[in-house]
């Protein structure tokens, strides 16, 4: 156990329900696996990014915040979505909501305090389908909207050629490379 990405595990095994021999054991698997994450890296306000370290990376939130709601949803134990908004509140925390980066979200916030100015739009891709998750299950247009947002941010930040520079900085720098 190291990150709140190690959820996506969890999300995947979630996802092959249909296909695999032994569903109990495939949720259960994935249940004691959220919750061992839950337990080392949830610091009473949200999930810091490593064990005993402070501090969020919004798109390894997002990873865990859909693994949750679906293993909510699977198991019909609506305790997991406390989790889940509570790791969605940090995306929308970190999302930009104004200005050129609107719908940008910062890649990693030391401390749990603001974000690093760093913007990754693969990562911030990576966001969209949990906050639409989120969406569906609580009907907070907020999810919606940073959803959408971040689509703009996408589309806005595209080169001509279809792809995504590696980094958006703040200062309107890009690391293009690698790709």
């Amino acid at each position: 156990l190291g990150t709140p990405h190690e959820a996506a595990a969890s999300f995947g095994l979630l996802c092959a329900l249909p296909y695999v021999n032994d569903e109990a054991c495939a949720i259960e698997t994935a249940k004691r696996n959220l919750d061992n994450i839950t337990a080392l890296l949830w610091d009473g306000k949200g999930f810091n990014d490593r064990p005993k370290v402070s501090g969020r990376v919004p798109n390894k939130l997002a990873t865990l915040a859909q693994a949750l709601l679906t293993l909510a949803e699977v198991t019909h134990d609506s305790s997991y979505h406390a989790y889940a908004k509570a790791a969605l509140e940090d995306v929308l925390r970190y999302q930009v909501k104004t200005g050129p980066f609107a719908g940008a979200i910062h890649q990693y916030a030391p401390g749990a305090g603001t974000g690093d100015g760093r913007f990754f739009p693969y990562y911030a891709a990576r966001c969209v389908p949990p906050l639409l998750q989120a969406y569906e299950v609580f009907g907070d247009a907020r999810y919606l909207e940073a959803a959408r947002l971040t689509l703009e941010f996408l589309k806005n930040s595209m080169a001509t050629d279809g792809s995504w520079p590696q980094i958006v900085y703040d200062n309107t720098k890009l690391a293009s490379w690698p790709r």
